[in-house]
């Protein structure tokens, strides 16, 4: 399964092995799942922004199985355009956590995930960089 793995997978398969479980995390568990995100508690126990948490949380596990089924089936050229995808999501992180005062998660989602979507833009992981 794994005859072509490359160091240059690594980050690919860290966001999948990452994102797939962390987002199930928020049906059973909202509030854990929006402390553990970095969101400020007066967000983690409103109960309305539980169901938000867990369809927006349904959808990052979404492209988690998206690579690994990409990954699985050497696909890697795939993988690298969701992981470019994801420049959005680091984008609307960092801006969503600002503006709510978490600031050090700001910082933290927007740099780590804008790292995983640079990787992706440059087509790293199928090695086209």
């Amino acid at each position: 399964m794994f005859e072509q793995f490359s160091l240059r997978h690594i980050p690919a398969l860290f966001v999948a092995v990452c994102v797939v479980p962390g987002g199930m995390m928020a049906l059973w568990d909202p509030e854990g799942a929006i402390r553990l995100f970095g969101l400020p508690e007066r967000i983690a126990i409103s109960q309305p922004a539980h169901p938000i948490q867990a369809l927006g949380s349904a959808r990052i596990s979404a492209l988690g199985m998206a690579i690994w089924g990409l990954y699985l089936t050497r696909q890697y050229r795939a993988v690298d355009v969701v992981l470019a995808s994801m420049s959005w999501i680091a984008v609307v992180d960092g801006l969503v956590c600002y503006q709510e005062g978490a600031y050090r998660t700001a910082v933290w989602r927007a740099i780590s995930t804008g790292v995983l979507g640079v990787w992706g833009l440059c087509g790293m992981t199928a090695g086209r960089n």
